[in-house]
Formats: structure tokens, C-alpha cells, sequence
């Protein structure tokens, strides 16, 4: 509780309108105002306090969390220019809140996370003029280097996590995933909507607890679907909602529902307008089974096809169930699930909170498990309910932790909760060490692109044994073309010398799959598209082609890069981690005046060709991410 009584100090004029601000504890503040224009005013207003109130409530946050970080922070600025308007009861229209960070050794990105938790979730004051109507325009700069835009990007990711920590209560809110068709149960079509599904849900604190797949069979999905509903709170069931015979969903909803099929216009113009959308103005007569639906459905739009979803609910003795029909074409379902069906899910009671995930490489889940043993006891103490996760990937493991958090509309706890886990942090950041490729939940090309744009430089590659999949990766993530310049598929021998000059005399005394081939690649690969860097990859994926000192799963890699990056790198603490990955600078390249990294790896000849290609296409764009990050972190 803060106490404060304010006395007025009756001077005369000009100075009447000065007052004593006095503490519970004795401290005390002049503020005021001059009664006559021109003259200057003697204290700080009311408002001026406010506003630096602001400055030092969020600096207060600021100083402790990055103290608990052990960063070390040497000096800290904060300015405010707030706007004041005549709209009352606004006081503030706009507020620029910049912080200004001074410290040798500081990181960014603790230093961007310490700041965005401040400004978004702990500090009381500026929330309370934020709800007021004052727009926030908040700018950070690091040792002098104006890190505004990756600084609003920490609290877009932190608005992320807000809305990743919903309140749920796990006991009451259950769901399963049903996902249907005859083609799944045949193995002509991968899943993806469920992973998908699950993914989000998890996100939400909304706990799946089974997940079925049956054909198009309606006596089998009636009776699957009945069992599901009368056990979990939602149930989410894709697939089954398009215009032929075995689609079966509406029906088998309504015969569950004891309710009619009803022709639903506002389903038939979504139909409509996806013809439309195709230019296409006669609508099969088929179509229209697709806007018969079961009494009393809500309608979730379709932005990309022709079904419209929808929702009902089903009562039980103990709970109500409420089912959610998606389609089963992937990008409609995710589309749908995220614009539409988030809107009808239940807030929660519990917050989670979530840490991580990491992103190791170079090491397997049994062994980190092992070397984080001691850290997740520790954390175990502080949180009985913790939950850890590794996901294994192909040449890199993800690792985080989430846990409930008792009091989540307490900015103070949740204050707590960040800093009382950051030793343990701290030791787990310790623990992966060079092996650390990044923290944060985008994907190795998303990390990629960011980092490569901010330092604004472009790649190229050139592949022989991946086969043109590393490019694959890089260009499904749209705006890659930002900082990805193109690739070579360099297959054989003779592509190898004619497209990227690798020459024959290297090619006869090393062989294909060799450092001195991949380096040589490179090479041309950089000087074809003139890009700031350039990898290249060849090997032996299998089942054939190998030899006694090259078996199968021998792949060989180079980047090459200008004598002026390698300077910058070579101030990072990249090359240790690279090191540990086996990469090693190469020399006696005469003709070229490029740094050449080569790495040999051994992935397994037991393992087959499509998993060889991929183990070697992931550790490609792990070594492009910690170089982009290194190169994007540096300043030139």
C-alpha cells in the first residue's frame, strides 16, 4: 500500500499553486505550477512526475530482471515525450519511451527481454496511462545502436507468449482430435492436421487426451464420435465435409445431435464465393450437400475453399461437449482453426508459462537429458508441476520447460515467476553453451531470413547429394527471395566443372565427396550468383556409391565467405561453436581470395537415403543460422 498526503504551500503569487507531496515515511517532494504566463515554474508538475514516474517504475523492473540475469549493465537512460491533450479525462495522447542501455558484454537479446517485460507486462504506472488512451511508441537502443524494430519484434513475441499462457483449467476442459477419411487409413495421405491442432490447443492450456483417425464409415465414425463427446469438453473432428458420397460429417453430426440437416445460406455463399474466387459461375448441383448442415450450427467461414465449418454443442449429465467440423484439406483447417474456432474457445482459470524453447545442436536427447538433470530437480522444486520437453529433430534437439503459475492476474507474481527461475536459466543457457544455436519459437529458415536481412547480405547454394532440398526449405518460407539469391544442383561430375568451375584435377585426386570438391563449390556457387555467402554440400546418400574411406553417409560441406565477414566473425563467438561442429577454416585456394569453412560428416551408413539427405540439409541450415546470427548480431 502506498500512502501520500499533499499539502498546499499557500505562497503567494506567481507561486500559489505550489504544493508538498509527503510520504508515509517522511519523504518528501515540491511540486507545482506558476498562476502567471511567462513566469517559469520553480518545481516539477503533477504531470512532470508522472512521467517520471513512468521512467523509473519501468526502469526499477528493468535494473532488477537484468541484475537477475547477470548482465552487466554499466548505465541506463529512459526518456519520455509525452503529448498532453485537451480530451479529458485523457491527460496523455502519445508517449515516446526510449530506453538507452550502455554496458560492455551486454546480450541483446536478454537485454530486448528484460526491457519488453517491462513495458508490457510489469510496469503498474504506464499500464494505467496505456488503459487511460495513451498510444505507447516504445524505441530501445543498445551501447548507441538503435534496436527499435527488433525491440518491437520482443514484444510482439511476447504478446505471443501472453496469449500461449491462456488460462485453463485442465481438469474441466478435455479434448480429442478425430481426424477422418478412408485415405488417411490407407496411407495415400500424411496427417497434418492433427500435429497441427494439438500444436495450437497445447498452446492454449487446453489438454488433448486422444486422438483418432477412422474412414469414411458411418456407423464407425457415429460411434467413435459418441464416445469422444461424452468424455471431453471439445472435440475437434476434420475432414468429411465435401461434396461427394463419402463425405459424411454433417450427417453423422446431426444423426448424433438427434437434429435435421438444414440448408444453411450463409454456408452456401461461402460456397459461392469460392467459386467466384476461381471465376468459375456455374456451381455443380453436388455443391450444395455442402450447405446442408445440422440444425442450430454455427458457421465457421472458410477463407480459401468451398465448406464452410461449423460448431454445435451436445449436452451431458456432468458436462456439454462442443464439436468443432474443420475441413481436411490443411491450409482451410489451419486457417479456419486460427481466425474462427480460437474465437469460441473458453478463457481458463490457470496461467502456464512457458521457457524456451532452446535450440541445441550437435548433441542427442539422451545425452542433454543427462547434463540437465540437476537444473530440472532444481526447478522441480520451485514448480511441482513442471513439465520439460526435448523434440528431437534431425541434427538439432528443441528443449523448454512450462509451468503453472498460481496467481495469474498478479502482476507481481508473474514479475516473480520470470526472475525466480533465472539462475536456473542462466545455468541451462550455461550447460548448452557454443551449442546454443537460439532461443525463440521460429523455424531455422524464419531465423535465418531475419538475421541475414538485418545484417543485409544474400546466400547461395550449391548442392549435389541433398538434391535441391536445402533450397526447397528456403523457399517455402515466403520473402526468402529478401536475402536467398539461388541455388545449384550440381549432381554430377561434369554439372560440378561446367556450372561452378570445380576442377577436374580436384575432382580426380580428391573425389566427388570431399572438402576440397565442397570448397570449390562454394567458390562458384558465391561468384555465379555474387553473393556475401555462399555453402555448398556433396556427399553419399546410398545405398551404393560408397568406398573403404568413404562409406555411405559421408557428407562433405563448405561456406565461403569475403575476407571482410570473416573479420566480423572472427569477433563472435561463432567460430567455437562451429568448431565444435567440426568445421574448420581451409587454405590454399591461390586463384581466390574468399575464407573457406570446410566440415566432413560421418552420419551413419545404417541409416537410409532420404534420412541421410535430411540430417544433412538440417545441419546445412544450422550452420547458415548461427552464421546469419553471428554476421546479423555483429556490427560491420
Amino acid at each position: 500500500m502506498i500512502k501520500m498526503s499533499v499539502r498546499w504551500l499557500k505562497n503567494e503569487p506567481p507561486n500559489e499553486l505550489e504544493f508538498e507531496g509527503i510520504s508515509a515515511d517522511g519523504l518528501r517532494t515540491l511540486m507545482g505550477a506558476s498562476s502567471t504566463p511567462g513566469v517559469p515554474k520553480r518545481h516539477h508538475s503533477p504531470k512532470d512526475l508522472v512521467a517520471m514516474g513512468v521512467a523509473g517504475c519501468t526502469g526499477v523492473d528493468v535494473v532488477s530482471i537484468l541484475k537477475k540475469m547477470r548482465q552487466p549493465l554499466q548505465e541506463l537512460l529512459i526518456d519520455t515525450e509525452f503529448s498532453v491533450t485537451d480530451e479529458h479525462p485523457r491527460v496523455f495522447s502519445h508517449c515516446v519511451l526510449t530506453y538507452r542501455f550502455f554496458g560492455e558484454g551486454l546480450e541483446s537479446d536478454r537485454v530486448l527481454r528484460a526491457a519488453a517485460l517491462s513495458y508490457a507486462r510489469y510496469c503498474g504506472v504506464s499500464a494505467m496511462i496505456k488503459r487511460s488512451g495513451c498510444e505507447f511508441e516504445p524505441r530501445l537502443l543498445l551501447n548507441g545502436n538503435d534496436l527499435s524494430v527488433e525491440f518491437v519484434r520482443a514484444l510482439e513475441e511476447l504478446e505471443k507468449d501472453n496469449s500461449s499462457s491462456v488460462r485453463a483449467n485442465q481438469s474441466q476442459l478435455r479434448a480429442a482430435v478425430l481426424l477422418t477419411g478412408n485415405e488417411l487409413l490407407a496411407g495415400k495421405t500424411a496427417d497434418t492436421n492433427g500435429r497441427f491442432i494439438i500444436k495450437e490447443l497445447n498452446r492454449l492450456g487446453i489438454q488433448v487426451n486422444e486422438v483418432r483417425m477412422v474412414g469414411d464409415d458411418r456407423t464407425m465414425l457415429g460411434k467413435t464420435l459418441n464416445e469422444l463427446a461424452a468424455v471431453h469438453e471439445f472435440v475437434f473432428m476434420t475432414g468429411g465435409l465435401g461434396p461427394t458420397q463419402d463425405d459424411l460429417t454433417a450427417e453423422v453430426v446431426a444423426e448424433t445431435l438427434k437434429v435435421p440437416l438444414e440448408f444453411s445460406q450463409e454456408a452456401w455463399d461461402i460456397c459461392v464465393r469460392a467459386f467466384q474466387l476461381l471465376g468459375r459461375t456455374e456451381i455443380p448441383e453436388s455443391n450444395r450437400k455442402q450447405a446442408m448442415l445440422p440444425s442450430g450450427a454455427g458457421i465457421l467461414p472458410n477463407g480459401f475453399g468451398t465448406a464452410a465449418g461449423f460448431f454445435v454443442t451436445k449436452s451431458y449429465p456432468e458436462h456439454s461437449s462442443t464439436l468443432f467440423a474443420l475441413p481436411g484439406v490443411p491450409w482451410e483447417c489451419e486457417q479456419m482453426f486460427l481466425q474462427e474456432v480460437k474465437k469460441h474457445l473458453r478463457s481458463a482459470e490457470r496461467t502456464f508459462r512457458e521457457w524456451g524453447p532452446w535450440h541445441v545442436w550437435g548433441i542427442g536427447e539422451s545425452a542433454l537429458q543427462t547434463q540437465l538433470s540437476a537444473v530440472e530437480h532444481d526447478l522441480l522444486g520451485k514448480y511441482p508441476n513442471l513439465h520439460v520437453s526435448y523434440q528431437a529433430h534431425a541434427g538439432y534437439v528443441s528443449y523448454s520447460f512450462k509451468a503453472e503459475q498460481s496467481a495469474p492476474n498478479e502482476e507481481a507474481t508473474a514479475a516473480a515467476d520470470e526472475c525466480d527461475v533465472a539462475s536456473e536459466v542462466n545455468r541451462i543457457e550455461a550447460i548448452f553453451g557454443q551449442r546454443l544455436l537460439y532461443r525463440g519459437t521460429q523455424t531455422l529458415v524464419e531465423r535465418l531470413h531475419e538475421y541475414f536481412a538485418r545484417a543485409d547480405l544474400r546466400l547461395a547454394l550449391a548442392e549435389s547429394c541433398t538434391g535441391g532440398r536445402i533450397a526447397a526449405e528456403l523457399t517455402a518460407f515466403p520473402g526468402i527471395s529478401a536475402v536467398f539469391s539461388g541455388g545449384v544442383v550440381a549432381y554430377s561430375n561434369q554439372s560440378k566443372a561446367t556450372l561452378l568451375g570445380v576442377s577436374n584435377e580436384t575432382l580426380r585426386k580428391h573425389g566427388a565427396v570431399s572438402n576440397a570438391t565442397a570448397a570449390e563449390m562454394a567458390l562458384g556457387a558465391r561468384r555465379v550468383f555474387d553473393s556475401a555467402v555462399a555453402l555448398s554440400v556433396t556427399g553419399i546418400a546410398g545405398p551404393g556409391g560408397e568406398t573403404a574411406e568413404k562409406p555411405v553417409g559421408t557428407v562433405c560441406f563448405a561456406v565461403s565467405l569475403s575476407e571482410g565477414l570473416w573479420g566480423r566473425l572472427q569477433s563472435s563467438a561463432l567460430l567455437e561453436s562451429l568448431s565444435l561442429q567440426g568445421w574448420e577454416r581451409v587454405t590454399g585456394q591461390p586463384q581466390s581470395s574468399d575464407v573457406l569453412l570446410c566440415a566432413e560428416k560421418r552420419f551413419g551408413k545404417h541409416l537410409p537415403r532420404e534420412l541421410i539427405q535430411k540430417r544433412a540439409s538440417v545441419f546445412a541450415l544450422c550452420t547458415l543460422v548461427g552464421v546469419a546470427e553471428s554476421l546479423g548480431s555483429v556490427k560491420s
